[in-house]
């Protein structure tokens, strides 16, 4: 087992402090949201505020779930209790592999344009000149 140095100490530290920030602003931002779940008026309303209530409250939850974990890395960190394992294994090549799949699809597609929803025709529009480049010999 290795000591952490102060630097790394100070680098978990101000992680640390970022997710802390970051789950108290979504948990203040979502919080009124996530407590209207328990009133009966938002059960027996419309479907959207019952869906957004429960998404608030989702959201909720993975932030505390995101905090605890990050204070229980943290803490081994600064501890020195990090066990040094690989990751390796099916598990990460199918992760890794489902990444790249989603890249390649995102930006493998083709741009379709419908040109008859939006009111707008490319129909008769001019072409643009195009620059000649002549040969010389």
């Amino acid at each position: 087992m290795s000591r952490s140095t102060p630097s790394s100490t100070g680098r978990c530290v101000a992680v640390w402090l970022l997710v802390t920030a970051g789950v108290l602003g979504t948990c203040s931002t979502v919080a009124g949201a996530a407590a209207s779940l328990v009133s009966s008026a938002t059960w027996h309303g419309t479907f959207e505020d019952l869906l957004v209530a429960v998404s608030a409250a989702a959201l909720v939850g993975c932030a505390a779930w995101l905090w605890l974990v990050t204070t229980a890395t943290v803490v081994d960190v600064v501890r020195g209790h990090v066990p040094v394992v690989e990751p390796r294994g099916v598990a990460r090549r199918l992760v890794l592999a489902a990444c790249g799949a989603v890249v390649v699809a995102g930006i493998g597609g083709p741009a379709l344009a419908d040109a008859g929803t939006g009111g707008h025709s490319l129909v008769r529009l001019p072409m643009p000149d195009r620059a000649v480049v002549t040969a010389v010999a």
